[in-house]
């Protein structure tokens, strides 16, 4: 069984479709209970999302993986695109709009342009948007849906409605143990040079430069307990089980107070 980030129709829940059938899937409420789940082993693994184009990565869900000692062992990429949809065919028509508070807060810009003054009815879901327009089927009633979602008969009145217009979303699968095949072409690790001084993260990451590894993406966050010190999340373009990645990680490993895998996957 799978665990995702709920309800059934959230993002993560689509995210897990893409591999796992519905009846593997089981949904949580928050992130918290989420990890939980995981560590109880209430499942085999868990589906979250890592990043997006608007917020960037969650720094919050890289923590708990590197803290509870878990693995990333799939990146699943969804192209998330937002429409407003309605049983009338013009947006004008539009007096109330149901959508999450995320789908309105992405989309504000663009709603206040085409729609002028409406209301807004925040839900929990999607799915409990469309679930608005199948009980009223009114023309004046639109609900913001994504591309995941089947639309039925209503119609797209508003297309590609986020203000940024990047959809690109970041969801991964987490699991207790560290998975590696040979098609895995990423690897990321988590680590802090055991002494900090100027030229520490150079000392660490010319590892890596004088192998010819490249370096897909660099994150540093400041440790607990002192504040001073600093985690570095390193994404690595190669395999673990390379050679030159294995020299490059003994190298790192002697560089600092301690260095964690925290995930080895296939990303394109």
């Amino acid at each position: 069984m799978i665990g995702y980030l709920g309800p059934e129709g959230s993002y993560s829940y689509f995210a897990g479709a893409t591999f796992y059938i519905k009846e593997d899937l089981v949904p949580y409420n928050n992130i918290g209970r989420l990890f939980y789940a995981l560590e109880q082993e209430e499942v085999d693994g868990i589906v979250v999302p890592l990043e997006n184009m608007k917020f960037g990565t969650s720094f919050d869900v890289l923590g708990r993986i590197h803290h509870n000692h878990y693995h990333i062992t799939r990146v699943i990429m969804l192209d998330i695109v937002l429409h407003v949809v309605s049983s009338g065919t013009t947006p004008s028509a539009i007096q109330k709009l149901y959508a999450t508070e995320d789908s309105i807060n992405e989309a504000y810009n663009t709603l206040k342009q085409e729609l002028g003054k409406y209301e807004k009815h925040y839900v929990s879901s999607n799915k409990s948007a469309y679930e608005v327009l199948e009980q009223s089927q009114e023309n004046t009633i639109g609900a913001v849906l994504s591309n995941q979602e089947m639309l039925g008969q209503y119609n797209v009145v508003l297309n590609n409605i986020r203000d940024t217009k990047e959809n690109m979303h970041k969801f991964i699968l987490v699991e207790k143990s560290l998975k590696v095949t040979g098609f895995h072409n990423r690897t990321l690790i988590a680590c802090c040079p055991k002494f900090n001084h100027v030229g520490a993260l150079y000392d660490v990451l010319h590892e890596f430069v004088i192998r010819g590894i490249n370096i897909v993406k660099l994150l540093s966050l400041p440790t607990i307990s002192t504040q001073k010190e600093m985690i570095f999340y390193i994404e690595l373009e190669g395999n673990i089980e390379h050679e030159t990645i294995s020299e490059a990680l003994a190298m790192v490993r002697y560089k600092s107070s301690f260095i964690t895998i925290l995930g080895s996957y296939y990303e394109k």
